[in-house]
């Protein structure tokens, strides 16, 4: 180590001069990781092996953003079809008419959000590489439903059943969110010369029980009738109570007994 000298502190070390050198590469997913999913999901057997050495492995908020914009595009699919069917542009018609199942709806948003071939595939193994490892972790009920979906442990017709009462949800609570300024100068120009703040991010919207009413009252429609209907509005009212039960039990430091549950049987 080489020693440097100074006038007024002394003898003091010189640090040593790092030299640049390549970057760690991140480890490949676990061989089991890989078995595990070309046994799940069939589908990823199509895909080469020569690909999913480059996937990498992302935190849980990556992944449930992932799975929530791959949600956002099949609905967004799903509706143009319905669309078509009911008189939409001839030409869009090979495009959307056919059978998209959603592993491969999947596979083919990777396709389209890179558009190279290794890179699609590189994706697609990460996103399920990504998700059962959290699934088999336990980590979110968020992915493991959507690897029921990409298993085909739910089928097309309740992908779009649950689309449609995800999209309900999100009509429901936006409604909770602060309105825009109107008033606002338009234009990116008008905007950076007036000096507008930042918004604040807005808190998390709670589902309440109107809320859940709502939504379920939409779904299975206005006049509230059927069996099912009544049957979700029983199981949405008693989730409620039992939570708040379970609230004042806490409260008050009394021991909470759970009431037995409603089914759907």
């Amino acid at each position: 180590m080489m020693i440097r000298t100074d006038r007024n502190r002394g003898l003091t070390p010189k640090r040593p001069q790092r030299t640049p050198g390549p970057s760690m590469p991140h480890p490949a997913p676990p061989r089991a990781l890989v078995e595990a999913v070309r046994a799940r999901y069939p589908l990823w057997q199509n895909l080469s092996l020569d690909h999913v050495a480059q996937a990498r492995q992302h935190p849980l908020p990556w992944l449930l953003k992932t799975i929530e914009e791959m949600y956002d595009s099949r609905y967004a699919h799903d509706v143009a079809e319905l669309e078509y069917i009911a008189g939409g542009d001839p030409d869009d018609a090979d495009e959307l008419i056919g059978a998209h199942p959603f592993p491969e709806y999947v596979q083919s948003y990777c396709g389209r959000q890179y558009g190279v071939k290794a890179l699609a595939e590189k994706a697609a193994w990460e996103v399920m590489c990504n998700a059962e490892a959290a699934r088999s972790a336990g980590l979110h009920t968020s992915v493991d439903l959507f690897c029921a979906f990409c298993n085909r442990g739910y089928d097309d017709e309740e992908l779009m059943f649950f689309l449609y009462c995800r999209q309900t949800l999100l009509q429901e609570c936006s409604r909770a969110l602060p309105q825009n300024d109107h008033m606002a100068p338009k234009g990116a120009d008008k905007r950076f010369v007036s000096g507008m703040p930042v918004p604040p991010m807005c808190s998390a919207i709670e589902l309440t029980e109107t809320r859940a009413k709502n939504i379920t009252r939409a779904v299975f429609g206005k006049n509230g009738g059927g069996v099912l209907y009544q049957a979700v509005r029983q199981l949405v009212t008693d989730y409620f109570r039992e939570r708040r039960d379970a609230l004042e039990s806490e409260a008050s430091g009394e021991p909470y007994a759970e009431a037995p549950k409603a089914t759907m049987e």
